[in-house]
């Protein structure tokens, strides 16, 4: 397979083009000498394994960071780009992966203030028509939600979503305007299923038509494939190649990113039969859930899906006691009732949630501290921290949970998204849970970590203890899921086991077809 790179395309069929780009924190280099090139009217897709730049990069292309050197060069559209790059006078639009939500604000003002809610200086904002405007853009991916409430109060899927909102009424803007638009898409299909995915893919298809270029950052493979024309590979901050799309298979991808094959993309499910129950709730219900019964038992993994929206991902934190019930009961390990979050904790039953920055970690602290808080007790002596002890203690889960660079005193937000999340299950893994609960437990993560990431879960229940993955990834949950129970407005609607667990009878159950 080739792999040599696209030479520079001349500049009048170019929109945006970087050479020489080098950027190091501290001792660690995030790229060197890379060079990006995106033609006029292209959708243009940029891969790599967490930690291989491509964040970095988009950041460059933002404004939020600029290049080490004197070295980097760019062009959009033609013309000479400085940097840092100033996106106020330039052609370009960036949606990052973190949202950029302001959490006490509603759907309506997040997705509106970019625009300014086009409105002219000093004239009244229309909200009844941005109430509308808001639903509508939310209707085009089958979401529906309270666009009036804080948006701090939704889920970490419906967040996503308004930000995938906010983002197509910037493409609805661009399509409109003139043809010299540059819109970079960070992980925009996060959280989406396929259907909802598909939706914002031929709108960015659309924009394409019509002479923009688009650039998509995505650890879905089969997008990349589907919606790019090209696509350019980094790893390790370097770049590996510019090719086009056309053959390029998902396998082909992962051999390119990770320098090496990748023999499965998922780990086998374990093979033990189900033991017995380990947690059961009866008539649960919440925000939208709506009496839910579910049994999780004892070495089973258990897939929890639905559309965005239909409760699936409030029903751990209902579980747990970290959101309010409205009815229901929950019996946890030895039969005994969790009635908050304190019985939860004291039974095994541990939430590994979906949004890390917003509810897992402290980003002020480093990734020891982070960890270890929930055995700290274990390095306590006299009532002194033995940071020795601790330290140690780290860097074997550094190595366990194949987390690099092994840096256990660096901030956690410094590590890259696999390995966040690498963290984030060492720090409840540790702990021995007898019930694991999990919210998109590979979002925004790549395919080595992905496949690390399951590995680990699968092993946890390979030695009894009993796993749930609330997720939109219907591929993933078929492929390593003994059952999925799947919910429509809150309520269960279907539950599919054993053989029958496939991605089509999935994708059938959420859209609530016949199975």
């Amino acid at each position: 397979m080739p792999t040599a790179m696209t030479p520079a395309l001349p500049a009048t069929t170019v929109a945006l083009h970087l050479e020489n780009v080098t950027k190091r924190f501290g001792g660690v280099t995030a790229l060197q000498d890379v060079t990006l090139t995106v033609a006029r009217g292209e959708i243009h897709g940029l891969v790599g394994e967490n930690g291989s730049g491509k964040s970095t990069l988009v950041k460059i292309i933002g404004g939020y960071l600029e290049p080490d050197d004197g070295s980097a060069r760019g062009w959009v559209w033609g013309r000479p780009l400085s940097f840092p790059v100033d996106v106020r006078h330039q052609p370009i639009a960036v949606i990052h992966q973190d949202l950029a939500l302001v959490d006490n604000l509603s759907a309506v003002e997040n997705i509106g203030f970019p625009l300014n809610f086009e409105q002219r200086a000093w004239t009244p904002v229309h909200w009844g028509h941005e109430r509308r405007a808001a639903e509508a853009l939310l209707d085009r991916i089958g979401v529906q939600i309270d666009v009036l409430a804080p948006v701090g109060w939704l889920s970490p899927a419906e967040r996503a979503a308004v930000a995938v909102a906010r983002s197509m009424r910037t493409l609805d803007k661009l399509a409109g305007a003139s043809e010299e638009r540059l819109f970079v898409l960070d992980e925009p299909t996060s959280y989406l299923s396929g259907a909802e995915a598909a939706r914002v893919g031929s709108i960015i298809r659309e924009v394409a038509a019509r002479g923009a270029s688009v650039v998509i950052v995505s650890h879905h493979l089969a997008e990349i494939n589907e919606w790019c024309d090209s696509v350019t590979v980094l790893r390790s901050g370097k770049l590996v190649c510019r090719r086009q799309t056309e053959g390029l298979t998902e396998r082909d991808l992962v051999r390119l990113m990770l320098g090496r094959n990748l023999a499965e993309f998922y780990p086998p499910k374990p093979k033990r039969d189900p033991g017995v129950v380990a947690l059961e709730t009866q008539g649960l219900s919440g925000r939208v859930a709506e009496g839910v019964d579910l049994v999780l038992r004892e070495g089973e993994v258990v897939g929890v899906s639905g559309l965005i929206g239909m409760g699936q991902n409030e029903l751990p934190y209902l579980i747990v006691g970290a959101q309010r019930r409205r009815a229901g009961k929950i019996t946890g390990p030895g039969g005994r009732n969790i009635r908050h979050i304190r019985d939860a904790r004291r039974q095994g039953v541990v939430l590994v949630p979906g949004d890390r920055q917003q509810l897992a970690f402290d980003r002020t602290a480093s990734a020891t501290e982070n960890v270890t808080l929930p055995i700290l007790r274990r390095f306590v002596r006299r009532g002194i921290v033995r940071r020795r002890r601790e330290r140690t203690h780290m860097l074997k889960l550094m190595e366990t949970f194949t987390v690099h660079p092994p840096l256990p005193d660096q901030p956690v937000t410094a590590f890259s998204g696999g390995n966040q999340q690498k963290l984030l299950l060492a720090r409840w893994l540790q702990t021995e849970p007898k019930v694991l609960l999990l919210d998109e437990p590979t979002n925004g993560v790549d395919a080595r970590a992905r496949a690390d990431i399951l590995q680990f879960i699968l092993e946890r229940a390979a030695t009894g203890a009993a796993v749930a993955i609330f997720s939109t990834d219907l591929e993933q949950l078929a492929a390593v899921c003994h059952r999925v129970v799947v919910l429509r407005r809150g309520v269960v609607t279907a539950e599919i086991a054993g053989e029958l667990v496939t991605e089509e009878a999935l994708y059938r159950a959420v859209q609530g077809a016949a199975i």
